[in-house]
């Protein structure tokens, strides 16, 4: 082989690795082999089915050296091809592979597996689990054991429950029932559970920002996991109410617990499995596998077995004091045996630190106490303690530890103290973390040995000044370098706002684009809590100004106007106290948001430009881009949409300069809007999927789901609703999931005026009623009009003429009240259409006439069409034919110049009325059959009532059936 640089067993894994199925050859040599070992083993634990083959030797030997895998026994000459017809079966069989693992890290280097409890475990965890990638009669697992779909591994601190879930992950049978992942989540003492859920979703595909809090996740998770084969691990559990919202699971889906707590276990049901303490065979093989020895070839076994059993088979003590004797080859067995009894008997160095009742163990502390004090300098110990600064359950990069340990040159130290088995080293992620009772000890010699503070100081600068570029931090491209951190990022914070407190406030607020798309509200809300206790308490008026405007920004996200009204306002006036232009500014903009969304135009607009001229003082491109999208924003509600669609572009080009991702979204989400008013459909729905892309790229489900409503809207006007109501309800369900309640109110507005098309008016009252009561909530104006305008309709639709008219005129007094003209004149359109329908004729030409200057103003199209054809029917139901006449046509060309099919169809059956009953029937047929012609290209209204109507009316006119 020629040599690329690599190792041998680096090739061979490369190898492996690209193979579909491995060929394992076995005979005694084979089975002797550490390379052959390595091999089988790398390709197991990637689950890439392995075909053993028998050449020579022992059946029993090769069976327990694979496991449960059947072998071809090929050394009976005079049977070689029958076996070489089913090896040959066994390569062309169809490739299963298992879930992939997320999260799971590295077994240990010097793994054991403990076969009894594996296979207790294993068997509990899939009783009655079907597995989908085998025929239903091939699993060899008792459905009557009908086993809870929780099971919960319980033992004390260090025996080795993680290493062992750790061990079924790896297993291809387990990986097999579960084809969607297996998916590590690291609970400890006091998780963010809404994150936590989080991260079993983003391991699944799904975004982080759809679950911002407990309830809301739980919900969302449960959707997710339906239809999936899912185990989701939850690991080093300390409260049973952090299990109970992750109990959403799909049939296929399971929950692997492991605690310390023997009344936790009893608390969230399930099968609880006691996990026992090592056995002396698992523990000399522990042994074996530190010394790089057979278990035959250990030295003094007898003074082992009794190492094992003053450690009470304690997993982690064992690996420590397996490790000491790797290191120290020249010392014997026995006499570590009596350094620990020395300890057992009172001189334990130990004992005296102050360590939660959880976290102590006489087992671990005899063989850590011997290692710690055998390392082989006070330097690697003092490092070892500063190993307990970290965050508790977190990970650290090597710079992490060499800034710790106040380092920064190469150094070989992480790599002893992983021999020694007092750290460990994730090679998947390159992070090392120390066991969760190790960072218990570390910690408390650390405060014993008053190195704390310092400590703390260290590891707040490092995070400080790593994560101290805002501009870094809001590229979404580094979001998971800071989210691996974060535990870490969070520990430092909290440090940093009683010690260090404007710098830590200033770290808060550099991060402040991170927290928004990766943390939960409760996490967020938590921080910027304490920060702006910090700032008032050391007068830190910039950091309090951060802290207040983020605190805005959450209320905001979550639809509380007064409270976020509030948190601007006292944000903005200390950013002007202390001359934080770009802050004021940003406070300005967000108060202009808040006017917007109440419909309060000009109050918006001052704000906005504002705004803007400190921006663009300040060459502040973001603030300056986003502030044109507000004023191409205010603009487009009114209509103005030319002026709106440069502004847009402008902000657009801006966003691209500085890579800006959302503000990209938000400009082509904007520009579509436009192309939409323009009647540019296609067009609408290109910038549409362009910005829902990007929106999916950077985590932001709202904005996707906004793109989904808009596209939902686009084909309802061309009249394909089953697409449009497909396109709202998938919006729907992600405007729940993140809480977004004035878009799941637009949304179910849309959703109504569907449903009102549809003549299905109890869902379409249902959903305007929903919105309507949301609207008001929030004190949005122009949504309270515009469902009280689609109630209105559905009360013209039933005849209840009086109500309908009232539900107008109060939708047009709200739209006058805002200023938007396109409300205004759809009110006195249909106040006119029922006018009409209760012969009030001179009424309804009035409201007509009232209509159609405004629809010129805002270039509708269409709704001077529905004017003019309203004016003809008018003057039809008067006699003056040459006059509805004109109407019609006139009518008939503004809608095929807009592409309204539904008018052309009104337009054409009014001029086949005009002809009925005259001698001039074939051309009232003729009109009848171009509107039935358009009929048919629109197959989705073919069974609406008014549709059954003009079949009626034209069997009555042309005297057959309608075409």
């Amino acid at each position: 082989m020629p040599s690329r640089g690599f190792t041998f067993g680096h090739e061979i894994r490369e190898a492996i690795g690209s193979c579909e199925k491995m060929i394992l050859v076995i005979g005694p040599a084979a089975l002797r082999s550490a390379y052959v070992d390595a091999e089988y083993r790398y390709a197991h634990s990637n689950c890439i089915p392995i075909i053993p083959i028998l050449r020579s030797g022992s059946y029993e030997d090769s069976a327990n050296f694979i496991g449960q895998i059947d072998v071809l026994d090929f050394r009976e000459r005079g049977r070689y091809e029958e076996k070489l017809r089913l090896l040959i079966k066994k390569l062309n069989d169809e490739i299963r592979i298992g879930g992939a693992l997320y999260g799971v890290g590295d077994l240990p280097p010097f793994y054991v597996e403990r076969k009894e409890a594996l296979r207790t475990v294993t068997k509990t965890l899939l009783a009655n689990l079907v597995n989908p990638l085998l025929p239903p009669l091939a699993t060899t697992i008792s459905q009557k054991d009908n086993a809870n779909k929780l099971v919960t591994v319980y033992g004390m601190a260090g025996i080795g429950k993680s290493t062992l879930v750790k061990g079924l992950s790896y297993d291809c049978e387990v990986r097999s029932y579960f084809p969607d992942g297996l998916i590590w989540i690291p609970m400890g003492l006091q998780p963010d559970i809404a994150t936590r859920i989080a991260d079993v979703a983003v391991s699944l595909g799904d975004k982080l920002s759809e679950y911002p809090d407990v309830e809301r996740a739980r919900i969302a998770l449960s959707r997710l996991l339906k239809d999936k084969a899912v185990l989701i691990i939850l690991d080093d559990v300390w409260d049973h109410a952090h299990v109970e919202p992750f109990r959403v699971l799909g049939d296929r889906c399971r929950i692997l617990v492991t605690t310390r707590s023997i009344s936790l276990q009893k608390r969230i049901g399930g099968t609880a499995l006691s996990l026992a303490k090592l056995d002396d065979d698992e523990a000399l093989a522990l042994f074996a596998h530190k010394l790089s020895l057979e278990v035959h070839q250990l030295p003094d076994i007898a003074s082992l077995r009794a190492i094992i059993e003053l450690l009470g088979g304690h997993t982690l003590a064992i690996s420590i004091a397996a490790a000491w004797l790797a290191e120290h080859p020249a010392k014997t067995p026995s006499a570590y045996l009596n350094r620990l009894q020395r300890g057992w008997d009172g001189d334990n160095p130990l004992h005296d630190l102050n360590l939660i009742e959880n976290d102590k163990n006489l087992n671990l502390e005899l063989s850590l106490g011997e290692s710690y004090y055998a390392l082989n300098s006070d330097e690697l110990r003092r490092r070892f303690r500063l190993l307990g600064k970290f965050a508790r359950e977190a990970t650290f990069s090597r710079d992490a530890a060499m800034h710790l340990w106040g380092e920064n040159e190469d150094d070989d130290d992480l790599v002893l103290l992983e021999h020694a088995s007092l750290l460990t080293h994730d090679t998947t992620k390159d992070r090392y973390y120390l066991h969760n009772s190790l960072h218990a000890y570390a910690y408390a010699l650390l405060v014993r040995n008053n190195e704390f503070s310092a400590a703390a100081q260290r590891h707040f600068d490092h995070y400080a000044t790593i994560y101290g570029n805002s501009g870094a931090n809001r590229n979404e491209t580094n979001h998971p370098v800071i989210h691996a951190d974060f535990l870490n990022i969070e520990e430092a914070l909290l440090w940093g706002f009683l010690h260090e407190t404007a710098r830590s406030c200033d770290l808060l607020a550099n991060i402040d684009k991170y927290l928004v798309l990766r943390q939960s509200h409760l996490v967020r809300m938590n921080l910027y809590e304490v920060g702006l206790k910090a700032a008032r308490n050391s007068s830190y008026t910039l950091g309090e100004a951060n802290c207040l405007f983020s605190m805005g920004t959450l209320y905001y996200a979550r639809d509380d106007y007064p409270k976020a009204t509030d948190h601007y306002q006292a944000a903005l006036t200390l950013f002007q106290a202390i001359q934080a232009r770009e802050g004021e500014a940003e406070c300005l903009r967000s108060l202009g948001n808040i006017h917007k969304v109440r419909d309060e135009y000009d109050k918006a607009t001052e704000y906005y430009q504002t705004a803007l001229a400190i921006f663009r003082d300040a060459n502040a491109y973001q603030g300056e881009a986003n502030c044109l999208i507000n004023l191409g924003d205010i603009l487009y509600m009114r209509n103005a949409y030319v002026e709106a669609f440069d502004l847009y572009s402008k902000a657009l080009v801006l966003f691209k300069t500085i890579n800006d991702g959302q503000g990209q979204a938000n400009s082509l989400r904007n520009l579509g809007d436009v192309h939409y008013w323009r009647n540019e459909y296609s067009q609408a729905i290109e910038r549409y999927n362009e910005a829902q892309l990007i929106y999916q790229d950077i985590g932001d489900a709202q904005g996707k789901a906004d793109c989904m409503n808009s596209i939902g809207v686009v084909y309802e006007t061309q009249d394909d609703y089953e697409t449009a109501i497909f396109q709202y309800e998938a919006a729907l369900v992600i405007f729940d999931s993140v809480h977004a309640l004035l878009s799941k109110a637009n949304c179910l507005r849309n959703l109504g005026d569907i449903y009102r098309l549809r003549e299905d008016y109890e869902s379409a009252v249902q959903r305007y009623e929903t919105a309507l009561a949301i609207y008001y909530d929030l004190s949005v104006r122009r949504g309270e009009a515009n469902c009280l305008y689609g109630l209105a309709h559905i009360q013209r639709l039933r005849y209840e003429y009086r109500a309908a008219t009232e539900l107008y005129d109060a939708a047009l007094n709200i739209y006058r009240e805002l200023e938007i003209r396109q409300g205004e004149a759809d009110c006195f359109r249909h106040m006119a259409e029922v006018s009409r329908l209760c012969n009030q004729y001179s009424l309804a030409m009035e409201y007509y006439q009232t209509a159609i200057p405004i629809y010129r103003i805002t270039n509708d199209m269409v709704g001077e069409g529905n004017c003019l054809r309203g004016i003809g029917e008018t003057y039809r139901m008067r006699n003056e034919h040459e006059k509805a006449f004109e109407q019609f046509n006139l009518a008939l060309s503004l809608f095929q110049s807009a592409g309204e099919r539904i008018g052309e169809i009104y337009s054409l059956v009014g001029l086949a009325k005009l002809y009925m009953g005259h001698s001039t029937n074939e051309i009232s047929c003729n009109y009848w059959r171009q509107a039935f012609k358009i009929v048919d290209e629109l197959p989705s209204i073919s069974h609406l009532s008014w549709v059954a109507d003009m079949r009626y009316q034209y069997e009555q006119a042309c005297g057959h059936a309608a075409p």
